[in-house]
């Protein structure tokens, strides 16, 4: 079994938290009140070399008042998935100052994954597929994938890749992860991926 640390990050309102609750509980709340300093998923697949991936998901707020306190969940992580709202070209603008986050406060050797959420939306999009893609391939994504959280859209696939990654498949040895907070290329053949409404 391999066990991979992620973390969540992006914007507040953007869908981590649906994103994270559909893919381990095939649930969604239109609801969900914005995320408060950090909380912790456990989620397990099997990939298809029959390994079972335990991954130690972290999902941040995104307030700027708790922006802070982001950095300390980053200790020993091997996957950040930064989340961007496909209708807010806002989310999308904020994006860089994200990846600075990621640079400053993760390991080296951290995996970025950005996605493009609320893809149910597709009538409101403000940022473009290609726009995304490209900005992706700029900063040196692993995947770049849309979802939605609303309809389950691609949200199981976001993980299945992620536990097929080669990166991964080729350690020898389990990841290292802890419950403590601590402190590409890019897979685009369903290019019909786009994500949903959520308000968390």
């Amino acid at each position: 079994m391999y066990k991979v640390k992620i973390v969540f990050v992006g914007d507040s309102g953007v869908g981590k938290t649906c994103i994270i609750t559909r893919a381990t509980s095939d649930l969604f709340s239109q609801g969900a009140q914005p995320t408060v300093g950090g909380s912790h998923f456990d989620y397990s697949i099997t990939n298809d070399e029959g390994v079972i991936v335990n991954f130690d998901i972290w999902d941040t707020a995104g307030q700027d008042n708790y922006k802070t306190l982001v950095p300390m969940y980053f200790r020993s992580a091997r996957v950040a998935i930064l989340v961007f709202d496909v209708t807010s070209q806002e989310s999308f603008n904020n994006l860089e100052e994200w990846i600075h986050l990621i640079h400053k406060s993760a390991p080296p050797d951290v995996e970025l994954v950005l996605v493009g959420n609320k893809l149910d939306l597709e009538n409101n999009r403000e940022v473009s597929f290609d726009r995304a893609l490209n900005f992706s391939q700029e900063y040196g994504a692993v995947l770049y994938l849309e979802t939605s959280a609303q309809t389950g859209q691609n949200v199981k696939e976001l993980f299945d890749q992620i536990a097929n990654m080669k990166q991964f498949l080729n350690e020898k040895e389990e990841f290292v992860v802890t419950n403590e907070p601590s402190g590409p290329t890019v897979d685009l053949n369903e290019s019909s991926k786009q994500s949903s409404y959520c308000p968390c």
